[in-house]
């Protein structure tokens, strides 16, 4: 219960730092 909101929450985050990374 909750896994999948997790789960987004972490995949969201990780794209966001990821573009951060290319963008520079």
């Amino acid at each position: 219960m909750g896994w999948t909101v997790l789960y987004i929450a972490f995949g969201v985050v990780a794209l966001w730092l990821l573009g951060e990374v290319l963008l520079q």
